[in-house]
């Protein structure tokens, strides 16, 4: 149980980090967002089911325009971008490839407490049962 627990904590840290770091490497840009897809449904029945969407578009980059799909898929809130130039991310490798900075996390939220308070009892306990 107490390595378990040490395993559980670790894991909390990565989700942690890895969400923090998954925007490095990425440069800010304008997109002009052209159409706004439908890509997946989820939900068992019709009262819970709900839709993401992929945004396509012309991101504006210092070396130039380029075609672009979001990497990210976003709830209906992004329909009403469509027609719209909106700040973003880009990779310098690959333009066409970018993340709305809606989706851009400033400071420490309400789920990187939870990700800490959950990792630091694990550890409490594994410090406490060795």
């Amino acid at each position: 149980m107490t390595v378990a627990a040490v395993l559980f904590a670790g894991f909390c840290l990565y989700v942690l980090v890895s969400s923090r770091l998954r925007g490095r490497g990425f440069e800010r840009g304008e997109l002009r967002v052209e159409r706004v897809q439908p890509w997946a449904t989820h939900g068992e029945s019709t009262a819970t089911t709900s839709t993401s969407y992929k945004v396509h578009g012309t991101v504006t980059t210092p070396s130039g325009r380029f075609p672009a799909t979001s990497i990210d898929v976003y709830d209906a809130e992004v329909r009403a971008k469509e027609g719209s130039t909106v700040p973003c991310r880009y990779d310098p490798k690959d333009p066409g490839r970018v993340t709305l900075s809606l989706s851009d996390r400033r400071g420490v939220g309400a789920q990187d407490v939870v990700l800490v308070l959950v990792a630091a009892a694990c550890l409490a306990y594994a410090w406490f049962t060795w």
